[in-house]
């Protein structure tokens, strides 16, 4: 590392760019999670372990008790307990909002003070708040969303959390209300917080304490257009998230090229708030790039694709990068185009399209069938070499889209997910997870795949320990059964944690062709699988001294890997471009 090193928009890596580009409402719930305390809340566990319940949930750490959960369903609310960015949150949503998709609830955001290691998080946030969750269950017109953590939320997690919450549930984004309990109880003027500068949801200034409303008895406050984050996601994942682990070296990254080739997605990020301001717009005319946002009932995607492909009618491969771009925040779309940065130089290159889109579950995401549709008869795409491609739980959404759909897509990349296939049981989602069904389905299709992970993510830590070695194994072995792979022992499985062979070694993998090549100044690990006719179909990668993001590095692998596959559109089949 030489920390002499300098390149352009290396500023973007460091804390003063980005003042003022925290949400608005910031400094409130800053305050907030620094004044309140950790309550009794009078809920009364039941003997035993909570961990060793059939309602734990290991992904939230929480005992999700039928009797609570039956009780909110008889008052026409729907419970639901989550884990995002090591923060815990609770969702209370009227039954109705599950049947009839017209209609749009208010939101109603509180603060809770709850220790998330502890199991019973969840059941004591409902039985602390049971008049105001009885209040909302009256009224019928609003949903409730519990942020759950110790202290404040210093790595401002709540953005993200109320994006999450936005897209899985039908949210009226121009009513959206935190509960203001707590300084008015403390007698603190709100206006009188340290850089709390309060913005109607048109985006005039104003004093919030003369803008609280009283629902019963409870005082809430429009944050509407308040709380979007204008940070860079990829900035937080390097600097800040706890996903990485304690081997991760940050200056390295910083003063090194890794840094050099995401300073620019950086900049994007920090210059533009809108996609459709047209500076925006022109920064992409500038690359070559056609920038387009379109909506298909009435769910926005956007597609990137190079400006000489379009006048001339070139058919090309399409990228579909399964990330958020809806109108909930609207920097989230810039920021969309930051994460995937190295996908948009193979865009202005001329060797793909990128297509966004995704929603919060499967069965939402069918609706990117009809979105690629419709690109096929907007733009030149080759529709024989269609690939998804995710990073974290989208990519897990990136899988299960490529198997529900092989129809369409003809590879898929999943980035920064584990190299096995979970069990519920082992994550404690069955979306996310792979489920003995989900598994049979994928048995069913052909479907080229390629994980990346990170080393210095959760998914790819090595050594595996004594204790995760079992797991280990199966978590492997069911990724073979999945891709209908000749298997694996588990000794052969563990024998490859101390090959010869550097690169399966790094893996931890028992590849039958494995690799190592330097770039982006780290050293990057690929392991490829030969399926029972010789094909190799399946693989894996790893990339040293990376954390839980999307790095050039990985993309560089992912599409090595993907552009090698096509689909035959008469047959199905998996064609072998190479």
């Amino acid at each position: 590392m030489n920390k002499y090193a300098h390149y352009d928009n290396m500023e973007y890596w460091f804390d003063d760019a980005w003042k003022g580009k925290n949400p608005v409402i910031d400094e409130l719930t800053q305050w907030i999670g620094l004044n309140d305390q950790l309550e009794e809340s009078g809920f009364q566990a039941p003997e035993g372990d909570p961990k060793k319940m059939e309602d734990y949930h290991s992904k939230t750490n929480s005992v999700d008790l039928p009797e609570v959960v039956s009780y909110w369903k008889s008052r026409g609310m729907r419970f639901h307990s989550f884990e995002m960015g090591c923060k815990h949150w609770v969702a209370l949503v009227p039954e109705e909002a599950f049947t009839d998709s017209a209609k749009v609830y208010k939101v109603l955001v509180i603060l809770e003070q709850q220790d998330p290691d502890d199991p019973w998080w969840a059941m004591k946030t409902m039985s602390h708040h049971k008049d105001l969750n009885e209040m909302i269950a009256a009224r019928g017109d609003t949903m409730l969303v519990y942020m759950c953590c110790l202290r404040n939320d210093h790595d401002r997690q709540l953005s993200n959390i109320l994006q999450e919450a936005t897209v899985l549930f039908p949210a009226d984004l121009d009513n959206m209300y935190l509960d203001v309990s707590l300084p008015l109880k403390k007698g603190q003027k709100m206006a009188g917080i340290p850089g709390f500068k309060y913005l109607l949801p048109d985006g005039t200034p104003a004093d919030p304490d003369e803008c609280v409303e009283y629902w019963d008895k409870f005082p809430v406050l429009n944050i509407s257009n308040n709380w979007g984050n204008l940070d860079s996601l990829t900035r937080g994942l390097i600097m800040y998230h706890k996903m990485n682990d304690g081997m991760f070296d940050r200056e390295r990254f910083v003063y090194g090229l890794s840094g050099k080739s995401l300073a620019e997605a950086l900049r994007l990020e920090h210059d533009f708030t809108h996609v459709d301001d047209p500076a925006y717009i022109e920064y992409w005319d500038q690359q070559g790039i056609v920038y387009d946002i379109q909506k298909t009932k009435n769910r926005r995607w956007i597609m990137m694709a190079p400006k000489q492909a379009v006048e001339n009618k070139e058919k090309l491969p399409l990228v579909v990068g399964l990330q958020e771009v809806y109108r909930g925040n609207e920097h989230l779309a810039v920021t969309a185009a930051s994460y995937f940065y190295h996908f948009t130089e193979l865009v202005m290159q001329g060797d793909c399209m990128l297509l966004f889109f995704v929603l919060e579950d499967p069965d939402s995401n069918d609706l990117l069938a009809d979105i690629l549709h419709e690109a096929f008869e907007k733009y030149p795409v080759d529709r024989t070499r269609v690939y998804t491609v995710g990073h974290s739980h989208d990519g897990w959404w990136s899988r299960i889209f490529g198997y529900r759909h092989p129809d369409l897509i003809a590879a898929v990349a999943t980035l920064g997910n584990f190299y096995g296939l979970v069990r519920p049981e082992d994550i404690g989602n069955p979306y996310m997870s792979a489920s003995d069904e989900n598994i049979a389905m994928m048995k069913k299709v052909e479907m080229p795949i390629i994980n990346v992970t990170g080393r210095c993510e959760n998914a790819g830590k090595l050594p595996v320990t004594d204790e995760e070695k079992e797991k280990y194994v199966i978590w492997w072995q069911r990724r073979l059964d999945a891709c209908n792979y000749p298997q694996k022992s588990a000794e052969e499985i563990l024998a490859s944690l101390n090959s010869p062979n550097k690169a399966i070694r790094e893996l931890g993998l028992p590849a039958d062709h494995a690799y190592s090549f330097y770039s982006y100044g780290i050293e990057n690990y690929v392991g490829e699988f030969k399926d029972a006719e010789g094909r190799y179909r399946l693989s894996v990668a790893s990339s040293e001294n990376m954390p839980h993001l999307i790095t050039s590095p990985m993309v560089d692998i992912a599409w090595n890997f993907l552009r090698r596959f096509a689909r035959d559109p008469e047959t199905g089949k998996t064609i072998d471009l190479e």
